[in-house]
């Protein structure tokens, strides 16, 4: 499962990082309306975050992370098409958006599996690796991704992102066993939202996770201008993106 984690956090970040970037060089769009894009793109992950384990439990496990990452796939390939069309920014946004919450449903997709698979005794240590996997792939997407964009087009970048989506489905496929084959029972929403009675937890999790979110991606998009400033990384081609 850490394997698995890298490879898709690797197919998520290699390009969508630099969305910003494309959207404000290339595109003209003010900051304050590429942040606002990526703002709801997170308010949408956050929430199928929370109807993600829910759907595992109703379709499976392995079926529900093959259909993501199909969804993915396609995804990645709209974007690509897109800007190698110089379509519309609001259809580039609302694509971006839709495949932010889609990928939402991941975490908790995986987090399931590793509760099905660990011994209740490694628990601790099972999700630690996972999220080693997870930090690598963070490490790893936006380095290849800044790499690769001095030579091609942001559009071509998406392509291989979809490439590498279409990697992480085919090994699911056929290496990742399934460990919940999913349930016809009704499964409550409510339930799903019990976490929020547990009052010491929210008041802990919500502030640290909002500050640690927040200034992640505050790293992420000034990283790439502050690079291009010093002279470490090429600015972006410019040239048609597709």
């Amino acid at each position: 499962m850490m394997g698995l984690d890298t490879f898709i956090t690797i197919g998520f970040s290699i390009a969508l990082p630099f969305l910003a970037i494309y959207l404000h060089d290339e595109r003209a769009l003010p900051m304050s309306l590429v942040g606002t894009i990526f703002l709801v793109g997170g308010l949408c992950s956050a929430g199928t975050n929370i109807i993600g384990g829910m759907l595992s439990d109703r379709f499976g496990r392995r079926r529900l992370l093959l259909m993501v990452s199909s969804a993915g796939i396609f995804a990645n390939a709209v974007l690509a098409l897109l800007i190698g069309m110089s379509a519309s920014i609001w259809a580039i946004a609302l694509v971006y958006i839709l495949a932010r919450g889609t990928t939402g449903i991941t975490q908790p997709t995986i987090a399931a599996i590793i509760a099905d698979l660990s011994p209740k005794d490694r628990l601790t240590e099972s999700y630690a690796l996972v999220r080693i996997g997870g930090n690598v792939g963070f490490a790893l997407g936006p380095a290849i991704g800044g790499y690769l964009i001095a030579f091609i087009s942001y559009g071509w970048l998406l392509s291989i992102s979809a490439l590498t989506c279409v990697i992480v489905t085919v090994l699911m496929y056929f290496f990742l066993q399934e460990s919940f084959v999913g349930s016809k029972e009704r499964v409550d929403f409510r339930s799903t939202l019990a976490v929020a009675l547990d009052r010491p937890f929210l008041i802990l999790f919500l502030p640290s996770s909002a500050f640690f979110w927040c200034y992640q991606w505050r790293i992420w998009g000034a990283r790439y201008p502050c690079l291009r400033l010093t002279g470490w990384v090429s600015p972006l081609p410019n040239t048609d993106y597709c």
